[in-house]
């Protein structure tokens, strides 16, 4: 479903950037980043309570992981079809693409690791390195929210008015699933 959902938005986003329709463009920004979250709490929960073990909290952050890496690739496919697909131009579109599949690319490989850590339970030190990234990264994504807001980037008719869309719904989103996936982190180092 989240994949349908990505694809979904870039093709909306795009379309929307091409028609110069902002509002539109930042409420499928929003709605994709709200529909990101609301799978990354539905998934981050570990599964048992009940459970022994630390497995269920790693698979839990494993998924939020995965999709942590499926929206950022969202955000840098949407970022180059809406500038380069679309009459509307901003010089560092490229850059910023291309950051946002440097990111995701890195938030699958945890999503990968941590998956094969359920058959090699990892050490704690491992799973505390995990908390802090997952903590800095909410907290980045925070202050980007703030500097958004408070730099006036949002609802501009700039060049970067699309791009700004595209920051502020992946700031909001990774704020969330940074949220969403610690209980199965903390679960997996509470029983590690």
């Amino acid at each position: 479903m989240a994949l349908v959902v990505a694809l979904m938005s870039v093709v909306l986003m795009t379309w929307s950037a091409a028609a110069g329709a902002m509002t539109a463009n930042a409420l499928v920004a929003a709605l994709t980043a709200l529909v990101f979250a609301v799978m990354a709490f539905l998934n981050g929960r570990p599964a048992s309570r009940r459970t022994h073990g630390g497995r269920d909290g790693l698979s839990a952050a494993s998924e939020v992981a995965r999709l942590v890496a499926l929206f950022l690739a969202w955000a840098g496919l949407a970022m180059a079809a809406m500038y380069y697909l679309t009459p509307l131009s901003w010089y560092h579109a490229y850059q910023y693409a291309i950051a946002f599949l440097f990111v995701a690319i890195a938030a699958y490989a945890v999503s990968r690791y941590l998956r094969k850590g359920l058959s090699r339970a990892p050490g704690s030190n491992w799973v505390k390195a995990i908390v802090f990234l997952t903590v800095a990264q909410g907290a980045a994504a925070g202050a980007g929210i703030v500097f958004l807001l408070v730099a006036g980037k949002v609802g501009t008719a700039r060049a970067d008015w699309a791009a700004n869309n595209i920051f502020l719904a992946a700031a909001v989103g990774i704020l969330l699933m940074s949220l969403a996936g610690l209980p199965g982190l903390f679960r997996a180092m509470r029983l590690n």
